[in-house]
């Protein structure tokens, strides 16, 4: 009998404790959350771990472990910091004792594919989402794909790599056979074909409990139950080598190819960490911190920090927009107080009318229901009605998912920043949305002032790049017809968004008064003071005074420096630190 600490609360865990309950060769000693797994360690010295917990708690998991030299599984984890493990400590004797859940390698059917690779000419795998779930975000993909890639293609090199959006990658191996991979975040789902020598095939195609083998000449197998993929992991724990999972050496070595291979990559932060975050705020209400996936020494000064003022424009800048001429259609949605004062200022131009309702909930995301939520105006401004009409139909009256391209070019959107919404996988949150276009951003800043929407936003999409040259002529073409209406806006506007940002989600973020020799650089950001947006909580606001008093500030992928204090990033690990300046 195997005795099993498990380590974790969410769905996964609890699938996990109701496996090891039923299993005759498994049972839970414990089941406890992260923070209480050492004492759970030095308490049941004879049991193994099961960890089911997101990809950084994994890695703090991985630590653990080591330090009291135990076994145990866990599941892929945090690959940048397994890489820096590798680096900063060398091999590790424990590791060895230590599982990876990856999900990939314990199906029968990619052991039975791997067999055929040794003398094959070429291999194709295509994958969706990960195992256990509905889906993934590209870079837990990524990361699991690699388990299954990396035995067949050994230490190759990546070409041709290519990424649509955050829902899609495709790229080339050429290693000890040539492979070619795509990646998804739909699934679960997987299908591998191999091409050997004189035309022969052997194919692979997996959904969740089934799989089918196909030999050369169409011989195809019967479908095959797959035990799921809770059931495979912890196999694991009682037969590695039957079960055909990883060790945490063979994920160490993964790790650490993919730091060199996919280092140019640029993907946002997934869905499941501000998911997360969300989660942590309603179990934990007290623990900001923990919510923006933070852990360290306590910063609330007895103050807040002072809210910023900014002062918009009396009517949307899309009217501008619409008068300067680079615009066919000005869409807005207003409160039903707002209408009257709109009407007034377009009675020259064609209006469409609907109503709607908007429940937008934490993080900015916008609920897809027009039914709920608090009741809205939408309103269709044109020159032409057939234009005003034809967008208030696709808008309002179909699904808009399906006419990105033709609303972006019927309200003048650029067609680069069309493009990259369109190819987002999950449009709804705007935080995500925000990190998506920074993610797309070459870093040495300042970004333009113009650009930046993270707390006020002066265009009306989402640019594919805090430095698209299409989206910030858009916004001082914008600006340029504002300021004759309104003498000094733009001044007071730079003042406001000319300075960089700590930004973790809607909610979560710190306006920087860096000092003078700030010039948008990577790495630390001297700092004066700082303020928040009005709606940020209480909170929030003392612990921006405290980052507005540390002098210094610096976000890595593993800690926030803030002077001479140091938090460590965990799950869900949110943060990111926008340049935004004049220059």
């Amino acid at each position: 009998m195997t005795r099993v600490i498990l380590v974790g609360d969410g769905v996964v865990a609890r699938r996990w404790a109701a496996l090891i309950e039923r299993s005759p060769r498994l049972e839970l000693a414990r089941h406890v959350a992260l923070r209480d797994l050492d004492a759970a360690l030095e308490g049941t010295p004879d049991a193994t771990v099961a960890a089911a917990v997101p990809p950084r708690a994994a890695l703090e998991v991985v630590q653990r472990l080591i330090q009291h030299e135990r076994a145990g599984l866990v599941p892929s984890p945090w690959f940048r910091g397994l890489a820096r493990m590798v680096d900063n400590d060398g091999p590790a004797k424990a590791w060895g004792a230590i599982q990876v859940a990856s999900g990939w390698n314990t199906l029968p059917g990619v052991r039975w594919l791997s067999r055929q690779v040794a003398g094959a000419r070429h291999v194709s795998l295509e994958i969706g989402g990960v195992p256990g779930c509905d889906d993934g975000d590209l870079w837990e993909v990524l990361t699991r794909a690699a388990a299954v890639l990396r035995r067949w293609t050994g230490d190759g090199r990546v070409t041709q790599l290519r990424s649509r959006g955050t829902a899609e990658l495709e790229f080339t191996v050429e290693g000890r056979v040539s492979a070619n991979l795509r990646l998804r975040t739909q699934g679960p789902r997987l299908s591998g074909v191999v091409d050997g020598a004189a035309g022969r095939r052997w194919r692979l195609d997996w959904q969740p409990d089934r799989e089918t083998r196909e030999r050369s000449a169409g011989r195809r197998e019967a479908d095959r139950h797959v035990p799921d993929a809770d059931v495979r992991a912890l196999h694991q724990l009682l037969d590695p080598n039957a079960a055909g999972g990883d060790s945490l050496r063979r994920a160490a070595d993964d790790a650490r190819w993919m730091e060199r291979e996919f280092s140019d990559l640029r993907l946002p932060i997934s869905r499941r960490a501000l998911a997360h975050s969300t989660r942590i705020r309603g179990q934990r209400p007290t623990d900001l911190p923990g919510a923006l996936g933070l852990r360290g020494p306590a910063l609330d000064a007895p103050t807040p920090a002072d809210a910023l003022s900014v002062e918009l424009p009396t009517l949307p800048l899309e009217l501008a927009a619409l008068r300067a001429g680079i615009k066919p259609v000005a869409f807005l949605t207003l409160k039903p107080s707002e209408e009257a004062a709109v009407r007034d200022a377009v009675t020259d131009f064609t209006v469409e009318r609907r109503e709607r309702g908007v429940l937008v909930e934490a993080q900015d995301q916008w609920i897809d229901d027009r039914d709920r939520g608090e009741r809205r105006v939408e309103l269709y401004i044109s020159a032409d009605p057939d234009a005003a009409a034809t967008t208030a139909r696709l808008q309002a009256e179909g699904d808009p998912s399906r006419s990105i391209t033709e609303l972006g070019a019927l309200m003048g959107y650029p067609a680069c920043c069309v493009q990259a919404f369109a190819s987002l996988d999950d449009r709804s949150n705007n935080s995500r949305n925000r990190y998506w276009t920074a993610a797309c951003t070459e870093h040495p800043g300042p970004w333009p002032w113009e650009l930046n929407n993270l707390f006020a936003t002066l265009v009306p999409f989402f640019p594919c790049s805090y430095r698209c040259e299409a989206a910030l002529a858009y916004a001082r073409a914008t600006l340029a017809e504002a300021e004759r209406e309104q003498p000094g806006l733009t001044a007071r506007l730079r003042h406001v968004l000319a300075r960089p940002v700590l930004y973790f989600d809607h909610e979560h973020q710190v306006v920087i008064e860096p000092t003078a020799e700030y010039d948008g650089s990577p790495g630390p950001v001297p700092i004066a003071g700082a303020t928040v947006p009005t709606w940020v909580s209480a909170a929030m606001a003392r612990f921006a005074r405290a980052i507005g008093a540390s002098g210094r500030l610096e976000l890595t992928d593993a800690e926030l420096r803030l002077g001479t204090q140091t938090l460590h990033r965990t799950d869900p690990a949110l943060g990111l630190v926008a340049p935004f300046g004049t220059g």
